[in-house]
């Protein structure tokens, strides 16, 4: 076994042993080129909550989503690369089954 701190051994055991199902990392969106921000704000009609729930792991860049009160039922953060204008070529969130109304707004 190679040397090192007891640490070192314990980690690189439980690796031969198969302990660890996997790893994870976090990046800073930055340093991968997702520097752009946007909070987008869903209005979702009651009974299409299936389906648009089921959108969270098709939409790409989707950093975060959250269920809130008021005006808009649906928050989610998304990070790009990208800068989103308000041209006539954008396909509007309302095209998706369900989503009734969307903003979009910087954080």
């Amino acid at each position: 076994m190679l040397d090192g701190d007891p640490t070192d051994r314990a980690v690189i055991a439980a690796l031969v042993k198969g302990v660890p199902s996997g790893f994870t990392a976090q990046l800073k969106p930055q340093r991968v080129g997702l520097g752009a921000r946007a909070c987008v704000l869903l209005t979702v009609d009651q009974n299409a909550w299936r389906s648009v729930s089921e959108l969270r792991a098709e939409v790409p860049y989707a950093e975060h989503f959250s269920l809130v009160g008021g005006d808009f039922d649906v928050l989610v953060l998304t990070r790009t690369w990208l800068v989103f204008d308000e041209s006539p070529d954008r396909e509007p969130a309302e095209r998706v089954c369900g989503i009734r109304r969307s903003r979009a707004a910087s954080p």
